[in-house]
């Protein structure tokens, strides 16, 4: 743990974010609802964050062989046509797990034991006032592990800069570099310009990625979702991240298959296929060819 993280200077990261969200700006949605009594914020959540699922999974990538804590949350600050949970994160119909903060907290404490090496935290974007909150019931009780946090990069770097000294491996998933493609795939044309914003800052709290005995131990990670027809958008975020160092991680996600908008409409019909494996090896051999130390295709 960092000798700069000290309950106190937790506590007042608390006190302005939970302060922040009876009038919400802490994403670049800046709703500017209170949190507190409703959920009709663009990400629908309100104090109490949606929980999908959590699990403690096997993992042989990260740290150690031992056991991953899991926990992915429902609902979203972006509106991807082709979100792969599509209808987790964009049927209002679907059945939500609300949970309060003190059971959120509870959770964790519950799960972690001597077979638990890190917590993976995955879609808290929104929630990241939340996040902070169980994490600081961790720290206070001498029970904090390695984190890892999976964004959609549209936070902004301001809340981002929240998480300092907490997070081990940020995990970045970065969707468009162009803004008119963030238009039509994404629903915002700002993206690119928040996502960039944010991956420095992440880059600037954990740097490039460690790799020691075949077990990534800290640092930044690109995951890439290979989307059909855009090798050379891919290639774009590649130029452009290699540009900050060549040192971050690449994650090359190979799972791509039509979801959500894209299965109803005809503007989508481009991206209503698989991928096909020659462009996923395109995009491995490229960062390659960026002389990227680690690049995993999965």
């Amino acid at each position: 743990m960092n000798d700069s993280l000290t309950q106190p200077s937790l506590q007042e990261r608390l006190d302005f974010l939970f302060e922040m969200i009876k009038n919400c700006e802490g994403c670049f949605r800046t709703c500017h609802i209170n949190r507190y009594q409703s959920d009709k914020t663009y990400c629908r959540t309100s104090i109490h964050p949606v929980l999908y699922f959590f699990s403690k999974i096997e993992d042989s990538i990260f740290f150690s062989k031992k056991k991953l804590l899991y926990l992915y949350f429902q609902h979203c600050n972006l509106r991807c046509v082709y979100c792969i949970d599509y209808e987790i994160h964009q049927n209002q119909s679907i059945e939500e797990k609300k949970i309060t903060l003190a059971q959120y907290a509870e959770l964790l404490k519950q799960n972690i034991d001597q077979t638990i090496k890190a917590i993976y935290f995955v879609n808290v974007d929104h929630i990241i006032p939340h996040t902070l909150y169980a994490l600081h019931q961790l720290y206070i009780q001498k029970s904090l592990i390695p984190i890892i946090f999976e964004t959609n990069g549209f936070a902004l770097h301001s809340t981002v800069k929240f998480l300092r000294d907490l997070i081990t491996i940020f995990i970045f998933n970065f969707k468009f570099i162009t803004p008119e493609l963030a238009r039509l795939y994404l629903k915002e044309e700002s993206y690119p310009i928040i996502a960039k914003d944010t991956l420095i800052e992440m880059y600037n709290q954990v740097g490039d990625c460690i790799i020691e005995k075949n077990f990534i131990k800290k640092g930044l990670i690109v995951k890439l979702l290979i989307l059909p027809g855009f090798a050379n958008e891919y290639k774009k975020i590649l130029e452009y991240i290699a540009s900050i160092s060549n040192k971050i991680g690449i994650f090359i996600d190979s799972n791509y298959k039509p979801s959500g908008k894209v299965l109803k409409q005809e503007l989508y019909k481009n991206i209503n296929r698989t991928t096909a494996k020659e462009e996923i090896l395109q995009i491995f051999d490229y960062a390659k060819q960026l002389d990227f130390s680690l690049v995993k295709i999965f």
